[in-house]
């Protein structure tokens, strides 16, 4: 019914995202490899639409009941996707989206937090209008986009606490580095002071690094002084040239590694788990 009713959702598939959508749109030919990267984005379309789809019913049975007609009720449904959920078409990007490819550079994988600076913006605005009465939704509103998302994602992705690591001090770190992601420039900032990876203003930049490793890694293969990470870094540098998902086959195959030489590992620390034995 969703996708009969409105256009948007329809294709909300390829086009939930900026940079999915300009990947997609790359991919022309029929060929095997084709096929395989697109097939790539599908599991992230769909993850989206468990979201989306009923965002945009509950929007559509809200408009009806408050007496809209049907084109007005989804047009009301589909921009409340587009501000709570994000989208990739040029009509949903904010300026610092648009541009030239190296403007872009500095903006890739940031559509979600765009629509998050927004809404965070929204609340603001609503909080300081209302005043003392609006508190407590102010809170709730933190709690839901802020909170409890900053904390969940890490935890799903396997990056919690270690063991000696104090659970407070590392929530309140993760959550004040959260919102800071909504602001382009200061994300890059914020993620090399927070997290262990460093800073990096453009995931770009990974792939020159990557491909600057993967030579000083042939050099040590060839001279018999080769190991684990010389591997690791050909392999990443194949992912950006080949454009395939070289990280998480390489995680993959590290875990399995791992539970072929004794470590019991769940299917999802399997799947999921980066640099499970650290």
């Amino acid at each position: 019914m969703v996708f009969e009713k409105s256009t948007m959702m329809r294709n909300r598939a390829k086009t939930f995202d900026r940079d999915v959508r300009d990947a997609i749109n790359k991919v022309k030919g029929d060929k095997l490899k084709d096929k395989l990267e697109k097939t790539f984005f599908s599991h992230i379309g769909f993850f989206d639409l468990s979201v989306s789809l009923p965002s945009w019913l509950g929007a559509y049975e809200k408009a009806l009941d408050e007496g809209k007609i049907e084109k007005d009720a989804i047009a009301f449904a589909d921009s409340i996707v587009r501000m709570s959920q994000s989208a990739g078409g040029a009509k949903d990007l904010a300026s610092v989206q648009q541009g030239s490819e190296y403007k872009r550079m500095f903006t890739m994988f940031y559509s979600y937090f765009s629509v998050l600076y927004n809404m965070l913006r929204r609340r603001t605005k609503v909080t300081q209008k209302e005043g003392l009465p609006s508190t407590p939704r102010a809170f709730m509103s933190f709690m839901y986009l802020v909170v409890l998302p900053a904390v969940l994602s890490e935890l799903i992705a396997g990056r919690g606490p270690d063991d000696d690591e104090d659970v407070a001090v590392w929530t309140m770190k993760t959550v004040a580095g959260y919102p800071a992601s909504t602001v382009v420039g200061v994300r890059d900032l914020t993620n090399g002071i927070f997290s262990p990876y460093g800073y990096n203003i453009t995931p770009v930049a990974d792939a020159f690094e990557s491909i600057v490793k993967a030579g000083k890694s042939t050099i040590d293969i060839a001279v018999g002084e080769g190991d684990e990470g010389d591997l690791k870094n050909l392999t990443m540098a194949a992912g950006y040239i080949f454009g395939l998902p070289a990280r998480q086959l390489w995680t993959l195959g590290d875990n399995l590694d791992a539970m072929m030489s004794g470590e019991e590992l769940s299917l999802f620390e399997a799947l999921m788990i980066k640099e499970v034995r650290d």
